[in-house]
């Protein structure tokens, strides 16, 4: 009899030891237990929220891979780090990106010393917006993020922000590529047919 069969009690507890197994036994990898249970459908309502209100106030937004304007007709949400690796859509990692970008980068990780300042910088002033809006549970994936209040986050500056996000970035990234990611992802602008 399949573990899918049993009774749903049996089922997680078996999935439960399971989980606490394989974590013990595989330290660096994140997500576990999202990754034996995937959901079935995604929802990003919450990143799609996020980003369509804060284009909709900063028209001139450029995407960070290809300096492609950002419209809310274009726009795509890309995890920074790869779904496929992170198991999650915190808004941390999700940004915008026009549809083609995002479909060229795929499950690629990102030239860090190319992209991050960039993605540094926008997840910075998405937050900002939001909080300046008092759009408190938009933001709830910082405050965890950070194991900070998040009126102590409105008030720290771009560099404090940055250096936080990049302790959760590097290593994250570092693992992922000893994992095998393909790495590092740079856009190249496609050429024209002559």
């Amino acid at each position: 009899m399949s573990v899918s069969a049993r009774p749903p009690h049996l089922r997680g507890f078996t999935y439960w030891h399971l989980v606490r197994f394989l974590q013990k036994h595989n330290p660096n990898v994140i997500g576990l237990s999202e990754k034996l249970l995937k959901p079935t459908a995604r929802v990003l309502s919450k990143a799609g929220k996020f980003w369509k209100e804060y284009l909709s106030a900063e028209p001139s937004q450029t995407c960070i891979y290809s300096g492609e304007l950002l419209t809310l007709a274009n726009m795509s949400l890309d995890h920074f780090l790869p779904w496929s690796y992170v198991a999650h859509d915190q808004l941390w990692n999700i940004i915008p990106t026009p549809k083609k970008v995002n479909s060229a980068k795929s499950d690629w990780l990102p030239s860090f010393g190319l992209y991050f300042d960039a993605y540094a910088q926008l997840q910075f002033n998405g937050f900002q917006y939001h909080a300046s809006r008092g759009n408190d549970t938009l933001l709830e994936d910082y405050h965890i993020l950070f194991s900070q209040d998040l009126n102590f986050l409105q008030g720290q500056t771009f560099d404090w922000f940055r250096e936080r996000l990049e302790r959760q970035i590097v290593p994250q990234l570092q693992t992922a590529q000893n994992l095998g990611f393909s790495y590092p992802f740079e856009y190249k602008l496609p050429v024209p047919n002559v």
